[in-house]
């Protein structure tokens, strides 16, 4: 996530840098989002049903 905000921050300021920075962003929030939520599971079955 971190080295996701690195790369975002050293794109130009053209639109079309800023449009897939953000999409970049969003993608690497969300699968630490999900990868938290599987860690936090509390039986295998439901650790399975996650991934």
């Amino acid at each position: 996530m971190l080295r996701c905000i690195q790369v975002f921050r050293s794109l130009p300021n053209s639109f079309e840098a800023q449009h897939f920075g953000k999409q970049l962003l969003r993608c690497s929030s969300s699968s630490v989002a999900d990868y938290r939520a599987v860690r936090r599971a509390r039986s295998q079955n439901e650790f399975f049903a996650k991934m």
